[in-house]
């Protein structure tokens, strides 16, 4: 294929770039995503949690 090239040379750019790295495992919700779930409830917020019924 014509595009075959290009993942070989994309795979080795990445290689080269990542051999060095180091990766950080961070655990939690990210901005986004809280940002998103605050619009979500916002939408619909008969799905807002109520907790537990005594």
């Amino acid at each position: 294929m014509l595009y075959d090239h290009w993942q070989d040379g994309t795979r080795a750019i990445l290689d080269r770039m990542l051999h060095h790295a180091y990766f950080i495992s961070m655990r939690g919700d990210s901005y986004r995503l809280k940002e998103r779930k605050a619009v979500w409830l916002y939408q619909f917020p008969a799905a807002r949690s109520k907790g537990p019924e005594p």
